[in-house]
């Protein structure tokens, strides 16, 4: 009986950890006593934080840091921001190429949305020069505006570590590191 319940809870203590050549999705910088450390975040212990040097994870690539020797630690989630680049982008390019035109098809002296994308597409294939670049220059300048607006608004995590009781102070808040590294 003892040996299914060892068997049983078994999973309970081991660890998740990323598997191999898998990308880690934060990056880090842990100011130490000694110097800085820039990596990749996998893990953390009750005194120990696991960083990895690479964006794929290997476990030789792995640096176990105490939690006694961090002054600093900084999280912030690496992904790339095209996507609201993007968005903006092609929203920008169809709403100034439609609005350029201000085409009423039913003539009711409103511009409903249907009729501004009417207008955008015929506006983005129309041989009007002025119209076409205008779109343009308004799509690129929301696909950087975009771009910026998601690197600089980036969710990120710091902590501060005390000089002394530095373990200590990374139990309390080893909850709010888990609540950002959760997935």
């Amino acid at each position: 009986m003892k040996f299914f319940l060892l068997i049983f809870f078994l999973p309970l203590y081991v660890y998740a950890q990323p598997n191999s050549n898998e990308k880690l999705p934060f990056k880090t910088t842990v100011v130490t006593d000694t110097g800085i450390i820039n990596g990749y975040y996998v893990a953390e212990f009750d005194s120990t934080i696991t960083i990895c040097i690479q964006k794929k994870y290997a476990i030789s690539n792995t640096i176990t840091i105490p939690v006694n020797t961090i002054n600093q630690l900084h999280l912030k989630k690496s992904k790339p921001y095209w996507g609201g680049a993007a968005i903006l982008a092609v929203a920008g390019f169809f709403v100034t190429a439609g609005l350029t035109q201000k085409s009423d098809i039913d003539n009711d002296g409103k511009t409903s949305f249907f009729e501004l994308i009417f207008a955008a597409i015929d506006g983005s294939t129309s041989g009007d020069k002025k119209r076409r670049r205008t779109a343009l220059t308004v799509g690129a300048v929301g696909g950087v505006g975009g771009f910026l607006l998601g690197a600089l608004v980036g969710k990120n995590f710091s902590l501060s570590f005390p000089i002394n009781n530095r373990v200590n102070f990374f139990r309390e808040k080893k909850y709010s590191l888990n609540n950002y590294t959760s997935f």
